[in-house]
């Protein structure tokens, strides 16, 4: 059989077409078909046979469930980042155990925790409602302790004498800035910077731990350091050489202060705080402590004696 083509004159709209729209797939789809049936009316083109239009249906239906999927796991992820998940670790967890979930997976830390409640929250469609469990009880969650009458005249008192000086001070620092030449700045840096240098030396250095470092303490005495950090462990170093001494053990989480015991008059030398919500009380020959401290419901982030 002979083979056969046709000559088609195109339209500038179509010779325009693009390849990339913004805004409804609803609206473009409509466009289209009315612009395929302009097309059509003029004879320009003709429309496949019914299976043909057929899958080029399937293929827009198709196209249109994936954008509003897309679209639902969007609005999904945007609405997370405003549930008011509970702040306090007790509580995440059993908000967890109310809906069913593992309270902790391998490997999870406190923020990780929150973050799969969060996503709980946003699956079950509770966004903007998370004070409220399954019960429709509302959270009892504090996020603030009222302090007492005399807490508050302090506080107001030292407001009103440093915020005063702070204002001195900042006015004193802008006239001197703006009478200050750029050349006179760099050189009271350079000033500044040989201060620094000639004041402090670096006389050694050691690696104290395989996680980062937190605090460290000097004794009273002047002969040792403590160091404590992520890795729950805390050392003791001598001064000046930096040698390694004892290492306490017992922390299950981050050390974040230490303090020697100022007399040196009690069997008690070091105490510890750490983010298991725990204090350690050690003596300095024993890697072990002699007591603990319990009853804080959040990690401890300092401790004196």
């Amino acid at each position: 059989l002979p083979w056969t083509f046709q000559l088609v004159a195109v339209p500038d709209a179509m010779a325009d077409k693009r390849h990339i729209y913004h805004g409804s797939l609803d609206q473009r789809m409509r466009e289209d078909d009315a612009f395929d049936e302009k097309a059509e009316a003029s004879g320009h083109i003709m429309k496949a046979p019914g299976a043909q239009g057929r899958q080029e249906s399937a293929t827009m239906n198709r196209a249109r469930q994936e954008h509003e999927r897309k679209m639902a796991a969007f609005e999904s992820q945007k609405s997370r980042q405003f549930d008011a998940v509970p702040t306090n670790d007790l509580q995440v967890k059993a908000r967890l155990r109310e809906y069913g979930e593992p309270i902790c997976m391998f490997g999870e830390g406190p923020y990780e925790r929150r973050e799969r409640l969060r996503g709980v929250l946003a699956g079950r469609g509770d966004a903007g409602a998370a004070g409220a469990g399954p019960g429709g009880k509302g959270s009892q969650e504090r996020f603030f302790t009222e302090g007492s009458q005399e807490l508050k005249l302090a506080r107001r008192a030292i407001a009103a004498f440093s915020l005063k000086r702070t204002k001195q001070r900042l006015a004193t620092e802008r006239v001197e800035r703006e009478q200050e030449g750029p050349l006179e700045e760099e050189e009271r840096l350079e000033r500044f910077h040989d201060k620094l240098r000639g004041d402090i030396v670096s006389q050694l250095s050691q690696i104290g731990d395989n996680r980062p470092l937190t605090c460290g303490r000097i004794s009273p005495d002047g002969q040792s350091l403590c160091t404590g950090g992520w890795s729950g462990l805390v050392k003791l170093w001598s001064i000046p050489d930096c040698k390694h001494k004892i290492t306490f053990k017992g922390h299950e989480d981050r050390v974040h202060g230490v303090a020697f015991e100022p007399t040196g008059n009690f069997k008690v030398g070091l105490a510890t705080g750490s983010a298991d919500s725990l204090i350690r009380l050690y003596s300095l020959t024993e890697e072990m402590p002699v007591s603990e401290l319990k009853g804080h419901e959040e990690r401890v982030n300092k401790v004196l004696f």
